[in-house]
């Protein structure tokens, strides 16, 4: 027999061969659907954790409003204990995790302290200009807040900062890290309390 008739004869029997076509159909369509259920896993692991923070500053918040000290450790402790106990152990919070800022107005969150600016006139603080120490730490501070509690009626920003690691990487990419950065705050004003 001719190799092209032996060719084409070959092609045709494989043409009509249907044995196997659902396993390589199965073997196309596996690889996307397993991707994006670990994807979607993953994206409801960042999510669950991240409303989990929030309740976490939500809960702290209100006891932090209130001026209360009822187990005597001091209003700041209980808070990071409230924090800790809320996070459910999702995420390692360290010492720096979760930050208390005090403000005197609400137009004052987030704002650097206010400052003369001088010759290079480059509309941001160089040292040596002179500032207005808002916070009173005897530097020039990007953020005027006062780290703590606050006192009666001042407004106090809480926030939490937390690294999630990545549980596959199948997201990394589109992150540009292995690592997510996830952030909770909350800004309350504290109620009117007397002040032992």
């Amino acid at each position: 027999m001719p190799p092209t008739i032996l060719r084409q004869s070959l092609l045709s029997r494989l043409a009509r061969a249907r044995g196997g076509s659902a396993t390589v159909e199965f073997a196309l369509g596996a690889l996307p659907l397993v991707l994006t259920i670990m994807a979607v896993m993953e994206f409801s692991a960042v999510l669950f954790t991240q409303t989990v923070l929030e309740g976490a500053v939500r809960d702290a918040s209100r006891f932090g409003v209130t001026g209360g000290d009822p187990t005597g450790s001091g209003r700041a402790a209980r808070i990071l204990e409230i924090v800790s106990d809320r996070s459910l152990g999702l995420v390692s919070l360290g010492p720096s995790a979760v930050t208390m800022k005090v403000y005197k107005s609400y137009a004052d969150i987030g704002q650097p302290e206010p400052f003369v600016d001088q010759a290079p006139l480059n509309g941001r603080y160089d040292p040596g200009e002179m500032f207005g120490d808002r916070n009173g730490n005897g530097v020039w501070d990007d953020d005027m807040g006062t780290p703590g509690v606050g006192g009666p009626g001042e407004i106090a920003v809480y926030t939490i900062r937390a690294d999630w690691p990545l549980l596959t990487g199948l997201l990394a990419p589109f992150f540009g890290r292995d690592r997510l950065q996830l952030t909770a705050s909350m800004v309350v004003r504290n109620e009117p309390y007397d002040v032992p």
